[in-house]
């Protein structure tokens, strides 16, 4: 990592996301006995839904029950077609948040260790498309 920079641009935290018409099957999940009764969607294991359980102290063995995937994009398209209640990254799915194609049915989030970074190397000299593109991607992340 000696011959590059790493510019951190924003933290990432995990927070409850599924479609709205699966939201309006529970009533809005007004409380976690309603999460209780729905499906929950894993990426890999079921350690995020875990850590979300012990943040609102409810019993982390709700989180042993659902539908493990492989992959990310697979977690994001059964929560878009209604299928369960994934945990997802607030950054990767604003979009869909924003645009009404995911809701959060509970606002706590997870914070995580994780982040994403803007990193080039040392010895690339500045120009203006490259400063151009990193002042929109600033903007970009901090106005959303």
């Amino acid at each position: 990592m000696g011959n590059v920079e790493a510019e951190k641009l924003t933290s990432i935290e995990h927070i409850p996301l599924c479609s709205p018409a699966y939201s309006n099957r529970f009533d809005g999940f007004p409380d976690m006995a309603s999460l209780s009764r729905a499906t929950l969607l894993h990426m890999t294991d079921t350690s995020e839904w875990a850590a979300w359980l012990r943040l609102v102290d409810e019993p982390e063995d709700l989180a042993c029950r659902g539908i493990i995937f492989s992959d990310m994009n697979l977690v994001y398209s059964a929560a878009l077609a209604g299928q369960g209640i994934a945990m997802g990254d607030d950054f990767v799915c604003a979009e869909a948040i924003e645009s009404g194609l995911l809701v959060r049915p509970f606002q706590k989030a997870l914070p995580t260790e994780g982040a994403y970074y803007l990193v080039h190397s040392r010895e690339s000299a500045p120009t203006p498309v490259r400063d151009a593109f990193v002042g929109w991607l600033k903007l970009a992340l901090h106005g959303r």
